[in-house]
């Protein structure tokens, strides 16, 4: 947790938050910078940002993740207004995996993810930022416990590939699958763990 966050190079593995943006850092700082980093294992948020700060996430490749970004308060004291603020997510490659351990099994069930945008329900949970996704792989093999596996309601996109990792005659859920169509430009949908296996190494040798 940091006030002006730059995290360049790092590797996470079975971890829970791997990169949190603090309270303080909203009113501190600009933008925070998360790039040319890897994880595995994330049993609950790669980037939490509940702060609702601007910033970048660029050049990641996260093989594992019980939710990619969160955008969604949980605190004590006014929920922060992030609505003014935009988010880029560029060159990323993000699968979403269940662990016996992760977040709140208790409540959600082992073995379960969450979306991969976590983002407010209500006001009391604050209101996101706008979300400018580019060149980014989004892969999963089954629905979400909660949320789903859209896009975040605020969101430019471009050159997005999903990657539908589930059982034969499964399929992207359909209304997560409109919502990426109406935000995107140049939407591809593939299956297949081979698929997410040679795309994501692609974006690791960039």
């Amino acid at each position: 947790r940091a006030a002006r966050p730059t995290v360049i190079g790092c590797q996470f593995d079975n971890d829970g938050d791997c990169v949190s943006i603090s309270a303080q850092g909203l009113r501190k700082s600009p933008e925070f910078l998360v790039a040319r980093c890897s994880a595995t294992r994330v049993h609950d948020d790669f980037v939490e940002n509940d702060t609702m700060q601007s910033g970048h996430i660029i050049d990641c490749v996260v093989d594992g993740t019980f939710t990619f970004c969160s955008t969604r308060y949980g605190s004590s004291g006014t929920p922060p207004d992030g609505s003014a603020n935009t988010v880029v997510v560029s060159r990323c490659a993000v699968r979403l995996a269940g662990f016996q351990a992760s977040f709140k099994a208790y409540k959600y069930g082992p073995n379960r993810h969450g979306p991969f945008f976590k983002v407010p329900t209500n006001p009391l949970e604050g209101v996101a930022p706008k979300f400018v996704i580019s060149d980014c792989v989004f892969a999963a093999g089954a629905d979400t416990q909660w949320g789903d596996l859209g896009p975040p309601p605020v969101c430019d996109a471009s050159d997005v590939t999903l990657i539908w990792l589930g059982a034969p005659g499964t399929a992207w859920p359909a209304a997560a699958l409109a919502r990426w169509q109406a935000c995107t430009t140049r939407l591809t949908v593939l299956s297949g763990f081979d698929t997410w296996t040679r795309l994501k190494e692609s974006h690791a040798n960039r």
